[in-house]
């Protein structure tokens, strides 16, 4: 998954710095939950960057762009066009689901 994340980040011309700072949110977040993608919940994402803001001391803007990373991923993972959804089911009788919404994800402060 994380494989052809990346090739669609950077067929999107996205710089190599920014997947690569994009893939190593995916890994610390799946090094949290100590889960696979089919397995998140929006509660695992809402308690990760509760404690990285609360233990972390991470400012607001840096907990945005990790809920970012990791809807991003989602995104594609969930994304009918790559497989990812029919082949977790096959395999593991589950599929990834998008866990970011707007009722757990952080806003610009612009959006207010």
């Amino acid at each position: 998954m994380i494989t052809g994340w990346r090739r669609q980040m950077l067929s999107r011309n996205l710089s190599f710095a920014t997947v690569d700072a994009q893939q190593r949110i995916v890994r610390r977040f799946h090094a949290y939950t100590d889960a696979h993608p089919w397995k998140w919940s929006p509660g695992d994402l809402e308690k990760w960057t509760a404690e990285l803001r609360t233990d972390g001391g991470l400012a607001r803007s840096t907990v945005r762009s990790y809920q970012h990373a990791i809807r991003h991923f989602l995104d594609y993972v969930t994304d009918a066009r790559y497989g990812w959804v029919e082949e977790c089911a096959r395999r593991f009788d589950t599929h990834p689901v998008q866990i970011c919404s707007e009722w757990n994800m952080a806003v610009h402060a612009t959006d207010y």
